[in-house]
């Protein structure tokens, strides 16, 4: 399960590094963003399976998908960028 979850994760920081090909965050940065997006998802399914969460399909896809974008769009305007060092 986690070596799925870590591939997954690798999906997800490919597809955010392509976002903006001109910005290069940290690759720790990146790394973190994905496995961020992987951990909320597989909390939001397990807990829609587990009857947990009663929310349509499709506002959770909505809401998931503007959290990760917030998200990516604080890595690449530098407010995340700021928090590390060399």
């Amino acid at each position: 399960m986690r070596e799925a979850l870590w591939r997954f994760a690798r999906l997800v920081a490919a597809t955010a590094t392509e976002a903006w090909p001109d910005v290069r965050p940290h690759a720790e940065i990146i790394d973190i963003f994905a496995l961020s997006v992987v951990g909320m998802l597989e909390r939001v399914v397990v807990e829609k399976q587990g009857g947990r969460l009663d929310v349509p399909m499709d506002h959770l896809i909505d809401y998931c998908a503007a959290f990760a974008g917030a998200s990516l769009c604080a890595v690449y305007s530098g407010q995340i960028a700021q928090l590390t060092t060399d």
